[in-house]
């Protein structure tokens, strides 16, 4: 199995079978059941009718389900009509959603999220996970690559390789992350590193970046038992 081999654009009849699909299991697996509980339990007005829901998957714990006006976020929307600045705009006025994103307190979940116009609904989700602590990661990591080009600078050759290493630990972590990766919470090298070498055997990641990590990780053990070998730092660094 090829697993680089090129995938077909899709059509529109495929994209509007594609969210019929999901639209139908998102009301069978999490949105009726929810309205059904709430109703049960009195929680729902006697007029009431849905107009938007989002279920929210957190890294860990239980799904959480949003009914109407409980959504927050912030939506890219392109209107069906010349709008004026501000006028006001009614969900029947919107013809696409471009792009949605959570508040900043939920980027730690993935989402689903529906919102009614017309006699449809536009749709929107990313099922990505841990976004937040994946941006906090790499700051961080680009901070251990400036103290690395700092340390070249000083010809201090081993804290650089460590430093190096330790951004290109924290940019792993922080694409795995967004994966549910187990291996994240290892308390040793070795997990993360065969974590990242499968996923880039899988195409999900640039290679050249496995074996700078690959080889950051050997040139750092050298450095740590006081092997006497020059480390190879690319030549960009200086």
């Amino acid at each position: 199995m090829n697993v680089h081999a090129e995938r077909q654009p899709m059509t529109e009849a495929d994209r509007k079978q594609m969210g019929e699909r999901l639209l139908a299991q998102a009301f069978e697996l999490w949105f009726n059941p929810e309205i059904e509980r709430r109703a049960a339990a009195g929680l729902l007005a006697d007029d009431f009718a849905l107009y938007a829901a989002q279920v929210l998957f957190p890294p860990e714990g239980e799904n959480r389900i949003r009914l109407n006006d409980e959504l927050t976020g912030v939506m890219l929307v392109v209107a069906q009509r010349a709008v004026e600045k501000g006028e006001q705009v009614m969900l029947s006025d919107l013809a696409e959603a471009q792009r949605y994103e959570l508040d900043d307190a939920d980027l730690d979940c993935g989402h689903l999220t529906i919102i009614r116009r017309g006699d449809g609904w536009l749709i929107d989700f990313n099922f990505q996970s841990g976004r937040a602590k994946a941006a906090d990661m790499l700051r961080l990591a680009n901070q251990y690559h400036a103290a690395a080009i700092a340390c070249v600078q000083r010809s201090l050759e081993g804290p650089a390789v460590d430093n190096l290493f330790s951004a290109c630990e924290l940019t792993a972590k922080a694409e795995l992350i967004l994966h549910r990766s187990s291996a994240v919470k290892a308390k040793t090298h070795d997990p993360l590193k065969s974590a990242i070498y499968a996923w880039g055997k899988l195409g999900n990641i640039n290679p050249a970046f496995v074996a700078v990590f690959n080889l950051l990780g050997q040139q750092r053990a050298d450095a740590h038992t006081r092997v006497r070998r020059r480390p190879r730092i690319d030549a960009e660094l200086r």
